[in-house]
């Protein structure tokens, strides 16, 4: 993806030099830069991150209670987590990272 911009004003005054300009390409790292040479290019021409998840992660909730005492209704309840499917994420080739072991924590708001 290539970014692009025009800007204009209007001002007041005098011109007494004119210095005509062209266009300024910004490439982002990750974009299409084709037909452009190399001094235009940035160093770090990669998608940002290192860890991305392709899709986001659906979970299954089961609730269960426990009888605490034989003689009152009293319950201990419980919910228990468990991912539906596995977690698919990719990993960026120019961070040059392996996975040993993949521990993930969840955060439900």
């Amino acid at each position: 993806m290539q970014f692009e911009t025009e800007l204009s004003f209007k001002a007041d005054g005098e011109i007494s030099l004119s210095v005509p300009h062209s266009p300024i390409v910004v490439n982002t790292p990750g974009g299409n830069k084709t037909g452009l040479n190399d001094e235009n290019n940035p160093i770090y021409d990669n998608i940002l991150g290192h860890f991305n998840l392709i899709k986001t992660p659906k979970m299954k909730i089961s609730v269960g209670r426990k009888g605490v005492s034989p003689h009152l209704p009293m319950y201990k309840y419980n919910r228990r987590f468990k991912l539906e499917e596995e977690l698919k994420y990719v990993l960026n080739p120019s961070a040059k990272l392996g996975i040993k072991k993949l521990m993930p924590q969840y955060q439900l708001e």
